[in-house]
């Protein structure tokens, strides 16, 4: 079955992470968590951004949702959850000057994730720990997400 999913209704909130100046987000597949979890380190496989554009993030936590939470990899419609990550805004991260955002050519080691967020496909947000999003599944279940679908498609 395949639904929209709102995070909206979190970002709008008061407990959406707010800009700072020492933090960074990227939104990530599953598949790119497990890759975090297994090297260490935060890297782009660069299949959906320029080649040699290196790893990029966003300054603000909603940018960062929408990237990983609509298309091709809502888990709404893929059943797979994806994730954001706030990563200390480590030296080897720069603002490109082209485009304006966070970027590094560089991997950024894993021990930089302060916190991470789990957008699940039934529609369930959980937020953990950075060492909780590499070591475990264990967090607090914020709330769930607004389905825009028929009562008779969102998820049970």
């Amino acid at each position: 079955m395949s639904v929209d999913l709102d995070w909206y209704w979190y970002l709008d909130s008061d407990k959406a992470p707010k800009r700072s100046r020492d933090v960074v987000y990227r939104g990530i597949s599953a598949a790119e968590a497990a890759f975090i979890r297994r090297s260490g380190v935060i890297k782009s496989d660069e299949r959906y951004c320029v080649r040699g554009e290196g790893t990029c993030f966003a300054d603000d936590f909603a940018d960062a949702v929408s990237y990983v939470n609509v298309g091709r990899d809502n888990p709404g419609r893929t059943g797979v959850p994806t994730f954001v990550i706030e990563v200390s805004k480590v030296e080897e991260i720069l603002v490109d000057p082209r485009d304006k955002y966070p970027k590094s050519s560089h991997a950024i080691p894993a021990s930089a994730i302060r916190r991470a967020w789990r957008f699940n496909p039934d529609g369930s947000l959980l937020e953990m720990t950075g060492k909780d999003f590499m070591t475990s599944t264990k967090g607090t279940t914020l709330a769930a997400a607004r389905c825009h679908c028929p009562p008779s498609r969102r998820p049970r």
